[in-house]
């Protein structure tokens, strides 16, 4: 049976998935970690002896664009209230967007992921870049791979910069992801 689902209900579910993922995967240690967080205290997290200026815990998405390095020119990748959360505990990252305007499919096959992306795996920080053995992920072409995340942190902001690629249209392009803190 098919079943339509309306952008808030949709919103809902890939909060729900992202949360069961959470919890099926997060070890003890990283559940008290991430209860603290929750509890309004914040963690730097601690890789191979560098300090990653990346708190641990849930951070919402509000802004996703792409970036043309020859013009400078920006616009919305995923409409304009993308709907996403990126979630850091100790070990793993959890990573869920979703556009604004994405139609539910007629079938399952037709509501496969298109407007949006979806990823998990251990991670370890170098400097202002974080990269991701990827695990799961929303294609299975990215299961395996190494998927790389330049950042900024300033206050509750969460600024992340995808590694640039050619585009035939947009020549060099980039996605520039924007998160805040959730509360």
């Amino acid at each position: 049976m098919t079943q339509i689902v309306s952008g808030d209900a949709l919103a809902m579910r890939l909060v729900l998935i992202f949360l069961v993922a959470l919890t099926t995967s997060a070890s003890a240690a990283s559940y008290r970690r991430t209860s603290a967080f929750a509890q309004g205290t914040t963690e730097a997290i601690f890789r191979n002896g560098h300090d990653s200026s990346v708190n641990i815990g849930t951070w919402k998405l509000v802004s996703n664009n792409y970036e043309v390095q020859s013009t400078g020119q920006t616009g919305p990748t995923m409409g304009e209230n993308p709907i996403g959360y990126v979630h850091f505990t100790p070990e793993q990252v959890f990573v869920v967007l979703s556009a604004s305007d994405r139609q539910p499919g007629k079938t399952n096959e037709g509501a496969a992921p298109l407007g949006s992306l979806s990823y998990t795996g251990k991670y370890r920080v170098e400097g202002n870049t974080w990269t991701t053995d990827v695990d799961v992920a929303w294609v299975p072409e990215w299961v395996g791979t190494a998927q790389k995340r330049d950042f900024t942190i300033e206050a509750d902001t969460l600024k992340v910069m995808t590694p640039w690629w050619t585009m035939p249209d947009r020549s060099q392009t980039r996605g520039v992801l924007t998160f805040v803190r959730s509360k």
